[in-house]
């Protein structure tokens, strides 16, 4: 069952170096890496820069890689407090690196001791996608073919729920590579095409279509249809001049290459050897070359040279690495089958014997990862239900020592309310039980009050240490590599020119949360009659003052007059207006205030014609420090909204989002109790 496909993983990893490439920095490494870090920088920190370097040099310097990944483990050994995302960001990178080593046994162990995690409440969604696309493909490449197919299929089944094209992708293509490996083509060719037919609704990727077209013509070639195995390659072949993906040129001559060594073609596939030389010349890649001599020795062998094709397959063998098995028995097998064909029945059958030999320490290899597999297998499977159990017993605990505080608790009530009983004189009894009833139901609120304070604060403080680290890391970052580059003012300008816009956005940040602390203070009892016209009238010349180079026009439709505080109010309204004033892209800024009586419910219609809200995120704009665009096309901090949903539930009330979407406006109602 297992067999480690070294091909096969490597088109995965050119697969996904190509995907991967535009987050590929190029940065470079001096002296480890003490020369990026100050004396001050903490573990968090350091863990965090350590696995920016191994997300750069994963594809690219195995040994920095390793020696990062070192550098990671010594810090997780410390128990440094980190964030379960930021730990599984760094399974997944250890993931990638076994599989850049040839360890997918190792890449499996990863994952059984990682798997534990996607039930955490707290990881983005496309590192769970990722994790469980590497799962499959680890099922596929250590030889669990059925356990590969069964998770390709239900990540299919949970894409298709959710449009998720970028998934389906990636299974449809792994699909296809793993019945192409069954020699199943005909299902293998509608995987592929699965993938042409997305690309004429979605935009996908150049280099996932060159490639879907190149796995679609080899699964055409070993079925024998020569034909549409061409086209595809040519379709590639557009593909990658369309685009320069020098990177693919070399595999797609050796499949053209291969199909017109099937049909006879010899002068064909001679034209193909002389331009594969021209773009290897010169090559590292050792993978490249292996398959330039293997196309070379089957060139010759179609044309009857077979001592020229016997001297390359020895070259092959003399250049092959001892553990890659399946290389040498293949041209061992070869050289059994050239060397037969030149009736030297005595070497033929010498290079028979040491092809056997091969085979044989491969299936003891196979039989001896097998092993290993199935314990991991079972190790993984036992974990999980240890730690089933043990949340069984946490939880019977936890309701064990519920009811025993309950008991006690009811106990200790239960005696003073006798002792209270006995005490005091009858007549005022219920009076007693009266004041009780008051006391306890203030306190309760009281508690309700505290608990949602502590909740809140909680959420505030871990939220706004988050937020505040992003801009003093870059002025930290920035400030250092300005007086690295002290020589040259240029580039210590525009490192300035960063500490400056951070240091604005710490400023913005602080000043908000000032305002959000100070929304607390703000009282509703100070009513007197409020002219909403008047209101309307003074917030905007105070916004107008505020976007001196934006054309805003305000509408009031009422003339209402109301009994209300016109403190927080206010803030409300500004908060609502400057909202569609910041986040709007048109040349005239329309603003319209509406207000009605409902009942004892006062509601303001708030309307803009900004750049609108994504309906999956309206019920996320009141979180704090939450924004849905970055801050170089629209400043602040993310707390406006919350202020004013803070202020309307002080009010007896709450804003909601009426009606919205992209690029065509936004509605917001203020609904509140006299």
């Amino acid at each position: 069952m297992y067999e480690v496909c070294n091909f096969r993983i490597a088109k995965l990893f050119s697969f996904l170096f190509i995907y991967l490439s535009p987050i590929v920095g190029t940065a470079q490494v001096s002296s480890t890496f003490e020369k990026v870090l100050i004396k001050d920088t903490s573990n968090q920190e350091r863990f965090v820069m350590y696995l920016d370097t191994l997300d750069k040099y994963l594809y690219r310097d195995i040994s920095i890689a390793t020696a990062t990944i070192a550098e990671c483990e010594k810090i997780i050994e410390q128990d440094t407090p980190l964030s379960d995302s930021i730990l599984f960001n760094y399974a997944l990178q250890k993931i990638y690196f076994k599989f850049n080593i040839n360890d997918p046994l190792g890449a499996y162990r990863l994952i059984a001791d990682n798997e534990m995690m996607l039930e955490f409440g707290n990881l983005d969604a496309k590192s769970i996608r990722t994790f469980k696309y590497l799962r499959s493909f680890t099922y596929m490449t250590i030889g669990d073919k059925e356990a590969a197919q069964k998770s390709f299929y239900e990540e299919m089944e949970l894409a298709k729920a959710k449009r998720d094209t970028a998934t389906l992708v990636n299974t449809n293509y792994s699909l296809g590579q793993l019945y192409n490996d069954n020699d199943e083509y005909e299902e293998s060719i509608k995987c592929f095409q699965q993938i042409v037919d997305f690309s004429k609704s979605f935009e996908i990727r150049p280099t996932t279509m060159a490639l879907t077209y190149m796995e679609m013509g080899e699964s055409y070639s070993k079925d024998e249809d020569y034909e549409k195995a061409l086209v595809s390659f040519h379709n590639a072949e557009d593909i990658i001049v369309e685009f320069d993906l020098d990177i693919l040129k070399s595999d797609l001559l050796l499949y053209r290459g291969n199909v017109h060594l099937a049909e006879k073609n010899i002068k064909a596939a001679e034209l193909l050897y002389e331009k594969w030389k021209v773009i290897n010349s010169g090559s590292l890649d050792q993978n490249n070359i292996n398959n330039t001599q293997k196309f070379l020795a089957n060139l010759y062998r179609a044309k009857s040279k077979f001592p020229q094709a016997l001297s390359v397959y020895k070259k092959i063998i003399a250049a092959t690495d001892s553990t890659n098995l399946d290389d040498l028995m293949e041209s061992y097998k070869n050289m059994h089958e050239v060397s037969s064909q030149m009736q030297d029945y005595e070497s033929a059958y010498d290079y028979l014997r040491e092809h056997n030999r091969i085979l044989e320490k491969r299936d003891e290899d196979s039989k001896r990862r097998k092993t290993a597999y199935l314990k991991i297998k079972y190790d993984s499977e036992q974990k999980e239900i240890d730690n089933k159990l043990l949340a069984s017993q946490l939880s019977q605990n936890r309701t064990e020592r519920k009811v025993l505080y309950l008991s006690l608790a009811i106990f200790f009530l239960l005696t003073t309310l006798l002792v209270g009983a006995f005490i005091q004189k009858k007549r005022y009894s219920n009076k007693l039980e009266d004041q009780v009833a008051k006391r306890t139901e203030k306190l309760k609120k009281s508690n309700e009050l505290l608990n949602a304070s502590m909740e809140e604060l909680y959420e505030f403080n871990r939220i706004l240490s988050h937020d505040l680290k992003e801009p003093l890391r870059s002025i930290v970052s920035f400030s250092q590599l300005a007086s690295r580059e002290a020589s040259d003012p240029v580039k210590v300008n525009e490192y300035l020119d960063y500490v400056t816009k951070s240091g604005k956005q710490l400023n913005q940040l602080i000043e908000d949360v000032r305002l959000y602390i100070e929304a607390d203070k703000l009282s509703n009892e100070n009513k007197a009659l409020l002219s909403i016209p008047s209101l309307v009238s003074d917030l905007e010349y105070e916004v107008k003052k505020q976007w001196p180079d934006k054309q805003v026009k305000i509408k009031c439709n009422t003339d209402a007059t109301i009994l209300f505080s016109k403190e927080p109010l206010s803030y409300i309204i500004r908060i609502l207006i400057g909202n569609g004033i910041k986040y709007n892209d048109h040349a005239v800024v329309n603003i319209k205030v509406d207000y009605s009586k409902e009942n004892s419910f006062h509601v303001f219609l708030i309307e803009d014609n900004g750049i609108g809200i994504d309906p999956r995120y309206q019920d996320q704009i009141f979180d704090m420090f939450n924004r849905l665009n970055n801050r170089v096309e629209y400043t602040g901090s993310g707390l406006g909204l919350s202020i004013a949903q803070k202020l309307a539930k002080k009010m007896n009330g709450e804003i909601s989002v009426v009606r919205s979407a992209i690029n065509e406006g936004t509605v917001f109602q203020i609904k509140f109790t006299e």
